[in-house]
C-alpha cells in the first residue's frame, strides 16, 4: 500500500478528544477504568511507573508513519507519511480512550491513597 503525505500538526492530532467521546461514553470509560490494574509499589513511586507506561504506549504513536524533510527544508518541520491516515486516526482514538481510562483510574487511586 502506498503511503500518503498529509499536511497536519501531528501533535494536534493527539490533543484532540476522540470525536465519538461524549456523555454516552462515560459508562464505557468507567468500566475501562475499573479494569486498570492497581499501580505497583507505594504512591511516591507511581509517577515513575506511570511515566514509564506512557513511554511504552508512545511507541504506538509512530506505527504506520514515516517522516521526511520538507521542500524547501524548514526548521522544526517535516512531512508525515501515513500508511493509512484514517487507520492511524482510528488507532489514535482507541489509544486516547485507553489512556483516558488509565488517567481516571490513576487519579482515583491517588486520591484514595491521600484521603482513604
Amino acid at each position: 500500500m502506498a503511503s500518503r503525505s498529509h499536511t497536519i500538526n501531528l501533535h494536534h492530532e493527539w490533543d484532540d478528544i476522540p470525536t465519538d467521546l461524549g456523555d454516552a461514553a462515560t459508562g464505557e470509560l468507567i468500566d475501562a477504568a475499573k479494569a486498570v490494574p492497581a499501580s505497583p509499589g507505594t504512591p511516591d513511586g507511581w509517577p515513575a511507573a506511570w511515566a514509564t507506561d506512557t513511554l511504552l504506549v508512545a511507541h504506538d504513536a509512530f506505527k504506520g508513519l514515516s517522516f521526511g524533510p520538507t521542500s524547501p527544508p524548514a526548521q522544526s518541520k517535516w512531512i508525515v507519511n501515513f500508511d493509512s491516515h484514517m487507520g492511524y486516526l482510528q488507532a489514535a482514538d482507541a489509544t486516547k480512550r485507553r489512556q483516558l481510562a488509565k488517567g481516571g483510574a490513576r487519579l482515583a487511586e491517588l486520591l484514595n491513597a491521600i484521603w482513604p
